[in-house]
């Protein structure tokens, strides 16, 4: 499923791990795992997927790529 919605994100059900951020870098388009700072706010509690995604904050680990 693909969603622009911060509150499917923030679905109990919804790991992390299963979320990915679709980018476009240098003209093509990346799909992605979270960068490990979206992944350590979201485990340490600091912030929801849904609440980085409305701040512009879910970023993609483009290290992977």
């Amino acid at each position: 499923m693909t969603t622009h919605s911060p509150d499917i994100l923030d679905s109990k059900t919804l790991k992390d791990s299963q979320i990915r951020a679709v980018t476009m870098k240098h003209g093509k388009t990346w799909i992605s795992p979270l960068a490990a700072s979206s992944r350590e706010a979201i485990h340490d509690g600091l912030y929801s997927p849904g609440e980085l995604l409305r701040a512009d904050e879910l970023e993609p680990d483009l290290e992977t790529d």
